[in-house]
């Protein structure tokens, strides 16, 4: 599921992780992970009844915040569908609005930075140049000048 998205799932990227409630599902608890480039929603504890239909997948360029500022402890997630370059949709539960709530809010501000840093980090990424016969704006280097590069 992760590779036909182009996402990928390293631990070296992970931002942040939080308990938290997701409040739209059978069992609140979920932890939330923010890697660099995708959001985990999963379930703090299995069980029997809390299939895998209630863990999500989120690539990061997906989603928008309402950071609802008048609520110190509730955000909502918007999974934005767009259009891939085949035309298709993104995700097949595009448009989907996932109500979190946060035990601190703190950790709702820590959540919002940090998937901000998420998506900057993202679009950083995998935007290419024009022209790609220059290293010095980020063209088309290769992964181990970038690995030596983010090293410095």
């Amino acid at each position: 599921m992760l590779t036909e998205k182009g996402l990928r799932l390293d631990t070296r990227e992970l931002l942040v992780f939080a308990h938290i409630k997701w409040r739209d599902a059978p069992a609140e608890h979920y932890v939330i992970f923010v890697f660099h480039s995708l959001i985990l929603l999963l379930p703090s504890y299995a069980r029997k009844e809390i299939k895998m239909k209630w863990t999500r997948v989120l690539p990061i360029n997906e989603i928008d915040i309402n950071e609802m500022p008048n609520d110190t402890m509730n955000l909502k997630l918007y999974h934005a569908a767009f259009e891939g370059p085949n035309g298709q949709l993104s995700h097949s539960n595009p448009n989907t609005v996932y109500n979190i709530e946060c035990c601190q809010s703190q950790l709702k501000q820590h959540l919002i930075k940090n998937i901000k840093k998420a998506r900057a980090i993202f679009s950083r990424e995998s935007h290419r140049p024009l022209s790609g016969s220059s290293q010095s704006d980020g063209g088309y280097v290769s992964e181990v000048s970038k690995d030596h590069r983010n090293s410095k």
